[in-house]
Protein backbone atom coordinates (compact mmCIF):
# COMPACT_ATOMS: atom_id res chain seq x y z
CA UNK A 1 0.00 0.00 0.00
CA UNK A 2 1.30 4.06 -0.95
CA UNK A 3 1.56 6.23 1.48
CA UNK A 4 1.10 10.02 0.26
CA UNK A 5 2.65 12.74 2.45
CA UNK A 6 0.51 15.33 3.49
CA UNK A 7 1.09 19.12 1.66
CA UNK A 8 0.16 21.15 4.36
CA UNK A 9 0.48 19.76 7.49
CA UNK A 10 3.21 16.61 6.71
CA UNK A 11 1.40 13.85 7.65
CA UNK A 12 1.87 10.45 5.90
CA UNK A 13 -0.68 8.43 5.54
CA UNK A 14 -2.44 5.31 2.90
CA UNK A 15 -3.54 6.54 -0.32
CA UNK A 16 -7.10 5.40 1.48
CA UNK A 17 -6.57 8.41 3.85
CA UNK A 18 -6.83 11.00 0.57
CA UNK A 19 -9.74 12.22 -1.14
CA UNK A 20 -9.99 10.99 -4.83
CA UNK A 21 -11.52 12.94 -7.78
CA UNK A 22 -12.44 13.09 -11.06
CA UNK A 23 -10.53 15.36 -13.64
CA UNK A 24 -12.06 15.92 -17.26
CA UNK A 25 -10.12 17.67 -19.56
CA UNK A 26 -11.29 19.92 -22.46
CA UNK A 27 -11.28 16.90 -24.61
CA UNK A 28 -13.21 14.78 -22.53
CA UNK A 29 -10.15 12.91 -21.34
CA UNK A 30 -11.01 11.30 -18.04
CA UNK A 31 -8.39 10.99 -15.08
CA UNK A 32 -8.46 9.71 -11.26
CA UNK A 33 -6.21 11.33 -9.27
CA UNK A 34 -5.52 11.65 -5.76
CA UNK A 35 -5.79 15.22 -3.66
CA UNK A 36 -2.23 15.87 -1.76
CA UNK A 37 -4.12 17.06 1.31
CA UNK A 38 -5.20 15.04 4.04
CA UNK A 39 -8.78 14.94 5.71
CA UNK A 40 -8.31 16.21 8.67
CA UNK A 41 -6.54 19.55 6.29
CA UNK A 42 -9.76 19.69 4.21
CA UNK A 43 -12.07 19.45 7.03
CA UNK A 44 -10.20 22.27 8.71
CA UNK A 45 -10.33 24.33 5.55
CA UNK A 46 -13.89 23.71 5.17
CA UNK A 47 -14.30 24.68 8.94
CA UNK A 48 -12.63 27.82 8.60
CA UNK A 49 -14.22 28.90 5.64
CA UNK A 50 -17.75 27.99 6.69
CA UNK A 51 -17.22 30.18 10.04
CA UNK A 52 -15.59 32.93 7.61
CA UNK A 53 -18.60 34.89 7.06
CA UNK A 54 -22.04 34.29 8.98
CA UNK A 55 -24.16 37.24 9.05
CA UNK A 56 -25.14 36.85 4.97
CA UNK A 57 -26.44 33.48 4.89
CA UNK A 58 -28.33 34.74 8.08
CA UNK A 59 -29.39 37.63 6.56
CA UNK A 60 -30.65 35.77 3.35
CA UNK A 61 -32.22 33.45 5.33
CA UNK A 62 -34.37 36.03 7.07
CA UNK A 63 -35.13 37.84 4.04
CA UNK A 64 -36.92 34.42 2.35
CA UNK A 65 -38.34 33.28 6.00
CA UNK A 66 -39.88 36.51 6.35
CA UNK A 67 -41.18 36.66 2.63
CA UNK A 68 -42.45 33.44 2.79
CA UNK A 69 -44.46 34.34 6.37
CA UNK A 70 -45.66 37.33 4.32
CA UNK A 71 -46.87 35.85 1.23
CA UNK A 72 -49.00 33.43 3.44
CA UNK A 73 -50.40 35.58 5.71
CA UNK A 74 -51.42 37.65 2.88
CA UNK A 75 -52.17 35.45 0.20
CA UNK A 76 -49.47 36.87 -2.21
CA UNK A 77 -46.78 35.58 -4.38
CA UNK A 78 -44.19 37.66 -3.97
CA UNK A 79 -40.39 36.62 -4.67
CA UNK A 80 -37.77 37.44 -1.93
CA UNK A 81 -36.37 40.22 -3.79
CA UNK A 82 -39.64 41.95 -5.17
CA UNK A 83 -40.45 41.33 -1.23
CA UNK A 84 -37.38 43.34 -0.51
CA UNK A 85 -37.77 45.63 -2.96
CA UNK A 86 -40.79 46.49 -1.52
CA UNK A 87 -40.40 47.29 1.54
CA UNK A 88 -36.94 48.35 1.84
CA UNK A 89 -35.16 45.25 2.86
CA UNK A 90 -31.32 45.77 1.38
CA UNK A 91 -28.84 42.35 1.91
CA UNK A 92 -26.01 44.61 2.61
CA UNK A 93 -27.35 46.47 4.88
CA UNK A 94 -29.30 43.47 6.92
CA UNK A 95 -25.34 42.33 7.25
CA UNK A 96 -24.34 44.95 9.11
CA UNK A 97 -27.15 45.43 11.62
CA UNK A 98 -26.79 42.06 12.23
CA UNK A 99 -22.85 42.05 12.73
CA UNK A 100 -23.87 45.25 14.97
CA UNK A 101 -26.24 43.51 17.04
CA UNK A 102 -24.43 40.71 17.65
CA UNK A 103 -21.02 42.31 18.69
CA UNK A 104 -23.32 44.57 21.03
CA UNK A 105 -26.53 43.46 22.91
CA UNK A 106 -30.31 42.82 22.35
CA UNK A 107 -32.19 45.98 22.27
CA UNK A 108 -35.06 44.23 24.72
CA UNK A 109 -32.78 43.13 27.20
CA UNK A 110 -29.53 44.32 27.38
CA UNK A 111 -28.10 40.63 26.83
CA UNK A 112 -24.85 40.16 25.62
CA UNK A 113 -25.12 37.93 22.12
CA UNK A 114 -21.40 36.67 23.32
CA UNK A 115 -22.55 34.97 26.86
CA UNK A 116 -25.79 33.60 24.93
CA UNK A 117 -25.76 29.74 24.48
CA UNK A 118 -26.05 29.66 20.61
CA UNK A 119 -24.11 32.34 18.83
CA UNK A 120 -25.59 33.90 15.72
CA UNK A 121 -28.85 31.52 15.89
CA UNK A 122 -29.71 33.51 19.24
CA UNK A 123 -30.17 36.44 17.29
CA UNK A 124 -33.60 37.04 15.15
CA UNK A 125 -35.59 39.48 13.43
CA UNK A 126 -38.65 40.76 15.18
CA UNK A 127 -41.18 43.17 13.22
CA UNK A 128 -41.61 45.65 16.45
CA UNK A 129 -45.60 46.51 15.17
CA UNK A 130 -46.87 43.44 13.96
CA UNK A 131 -50.47 45.45 12.56
CA UNK A 132 -48.28 47.70 10.49
CA UNK A 133 -46.17 46.87 6.71
CA UNK A 134 -42.53 44.74 7.20
CA UNK A 135 -41.05 47.58 6.21
CA UNK A 136 -37.37 47.89 6.74
CA UNK A 137 -37.68 50.08 9.60
CA UNK A 138 -40.36 48.40 11.42
CA UNK A 139 -38.08 45.56 12.43
CA UNK A 140 -35.55 44.71 14.98
CA UNK A 141 -33.27 42.34 16.07
CA UNK A 142 -33.00 40.68 18.96
CA UNK A 143 -32.49 38.00 21.09
CA UNK A 144 -34.81 34.64 20.01
CA UNK A 145 -36.27 34.79 23.75
CA UNK A 146 -37.18 38.25 23.92
CA UNK A 147 -38.80 37.80 20.02
CA UNK A 148 -40.65 34.97 21.35
CA UNK A 149 -41.94 36.46 24.53
CA UNK A 150 -42.84 39.35 22.09
CA UNK A 151 -45.06 37.45 20.46
CA UNK A 152 -47.81 39.54 18.12
CA UNK A 153 -47.44 42.06 20.71
CA UNK A 154 -47.18 45.70 19.09
CA UNK A 155 -44.25 47.72 20.25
Amino acid sequence: MAYITCKQCGFSAPETFFQSGLRVSRVKHKSIYQRRVCLMCRQEEQDKHKRGDRSVPKARNMLYTHCERYNRRNGTTLKPMEFARKFGWDLKRMTHDIEHTFNNWCPYCDGSFGTMEHGLADLTLDIRDPSQPPYYNNVIYCCSTCNKRKGQMGP
